[in-house]
């Protein structure tokens, strides 16, 4: 068979496999060709891993529920060979197809083909060598949007967490528990190591789990027996502060070739940059969790719902935060500057940044907000918002969240709700909380209808400066744009809420049980 015939018939056999429709005598020729020849048997599996790659990159683009564990870095097992072998690079047949490649593949020379086969490189270059080792399990959530959807609460080895916002316990194999706060991305390089690529989490490590790693983009934590934090910033600083016990942090020094390790004990801090050299040694710091939450121990101090008057229909459960107007102009409530309400001794205040804040009203017979099957019921409270305008020459004008009257240093959780299906295109903004960024490229878009509601809020752990204050800041993010309009409002607020974290007793906090993953 000519190099063209060859190539010809294997494009035909893949095309028959791949549209599900391929006979027992097709699947016996591509065995016998796959076996025969190695260009064949190359071909074959580049083309099957592209195609798989893609189906498993596309099964994976519908938003999880909240309580929903992450799926797996690698793709499903092959069902041909059990779970002895897995699966090239994603794809999992149809009952229909599955039967018909089993019935196909049954002499010896067919199952070394395909041991063969799968014994190939991927186009990644990494071997296929069997099931994903499992090195941790996901223990618990709280309030948590997922960047990349889960499936398992078994974790293995390479997976990546990408939390957008809230709080997850990883109990690792080794012995470790780490708590992680998003926005955050994590990887799992062992049952006794991981890595931060970016944002917070806390260790707690027992005696048995000594020598426990954690590697940041400058730097490597060596647990000593211990409780300790680490920030990874956007720029790449690292911050590791010790609360219980020693670590060493390996650093890198002039004229140094290798690292050298250095010991830091509790109440002590360290900042390395990117490069692995020492910033500065510092204090203690408080801005890690320590636990997590039970639903017991997160009480609700306000919810709030942005309304313009006193006569707009307000969600069950909320109060009003009515932004008044200070004016009309063609039937609609125009800008002002600020707007202040009390829930009790909490004062909190809206103030616009570089812009002024507009109220708006939408019609709740809009079919956009009736409640619907699919588990969207918060029509009342997304009907009406208030927004921050684009600003004159300011390029990220934007809003201000001021909560005043908290209890110094006290942890809480705010929830943000953020949408405007009255407005054109998709909006972008990015948000803060006393400095620390909690959420950039928020995004809701014109043409996506809420289908939850969950789904045009996000949640995030907070503490009170000194003063008893939280500062949020939102602001419009430079991608808001709308090629005949120009810049565009990314900042919009709908209602928020307010929960503050009650510790939990000391003798719960030495329990080191599993629970079951759920969302509060």
């Amino acid at each position: 068979m000519t190099t063209k015939n060859r190539d010809d018939n294997l494009d035909e056999l893949l095309c028959a496999l791949r549209d599900e429709e391929i006979t027992t005598e097709q699947i016996t020729q591509l065995e016998q060709l796959v076996l025969s020849d190695e260009e064949a048997r190359k071909l074959y599996v580049e083309v099957t891993n592209m195609r798989s790659s893609l189906r498993w990159a596309n099964s994976n683009r519908s938003k999880p529920a909240d309580d929903a564990p992450s799926p797996p870095a690698s793709s499903p097992v092959l069902g041909l060979l059990g779970e002895s072998v897995q699966q090239i690079g994603g794809f999992m047949p149809s009952p229909r197809l599955f039967t018909m490649l089993t019935l196909g593949v049954t002499s010896a020379a067919a199952l070394l083909a395909w041991v063969l086969l799968v014994g190939q490189q991927n186009p990644q270059g990494k071997r296929i060598t069997g099931p994903p080792v499992i090195v941790a399990k996901l223990t618990r959530t709280v309030d948590c949007e997922w960047e990349m959807p889960f499936r398992e609460v078994e974790l293995p080895k390479g997976q990546v967490l990408s939390l957008g916002a809230g709080l997850a316990e990883i109990a690792l194999n080794g012995g470790a528990r780490v708590f992680i706060e998003g926005p955050v991305e994590l990887e799992l390089l062992s049952e006794d190591a991981v890595s931060l690529i970016r944002g917070r989490l806390t260790a707690k490590v027992t005696e048995e789990a000594i020598g426990f790693e954690v590697v940041t983009p400058g730097t490597t934590v060596v647990d000593l027996g211990t409780e300790f934090g680490v920030y990874v910033e956007p720029s790449k600083l690292s911050t590791v502060t010790v609360f219980r016990g020693a670590i060493d942090v390996k650093l890198q020094e002039d004229l140094q070739p290798k690292p050298v390790v250095r010991k830091f004990m509790a109440e002590e801090s360290v900042q390395v940059d990117a490069l692995g050299r020492l910033v500065k040694e510092m204090g203690s710091s408080d801005r890690f969790i320590e636990s997590l939450p039970s639903e017991m121990e997160l009480k609700t101090l306000f919810k709030a719902d942005i309304t313009i008057d006193e006569t707009t229909p307000l969600e069950p459960g909320f109060e009003a935060f009515v932004v008044s107007k200070e004016g009309q102009h063609d039937g609609m409530p125009v800008r002002r500057t600020s707007a202040t309400r009390s829930f009790g001794k909490i004062k909190v205040t809206l103030e616009g940044v570089g812009t002024s804040l507009f109220p708006r009203n939408r019609d709740p017979r809009n079919d956009n907000y009736l409640p619907r099957d699919d588990g969207f019921h918060q029509s009342y409270l997304l009907q009406d918002l208030v927004f921050a305008g684009v600003g004159d020459g300011v390029e990220t004008a934007g809003m201000d969240i001021l909560i005043e009257s908290l209890t110094p240093s006290q942890k809480y959780v705010l929830t943000i709700w953020s949408s405007d299906v009255g407005s054109e295109g998709t909006r972008v903004s990015d948000w803060s909380a006393n400095g620390t960024p909690i959420k950039n490229n928020y995004a809701f878009s014109y043409e996506v209808f809420p289908s939850s509601d969950r789904d045009r809020r996000f949640s995030f752990l907070t503490t009170a400066d000194a003063s008893g204050k939280i500062r949020i800041e939102g602001r419009r993010d430079t991608s808001s744009y709308i090629s005949r309009f120009g810049k565009q409002p990314a900042v919009f607020l709908n209602g928020l809420q307010l929960r503050e974290v009650i510790p939990p007793p000391m003798e719960k906090l030495s329990q080191n049980h599993v629970k079951t993953p759920r969302v509060l």
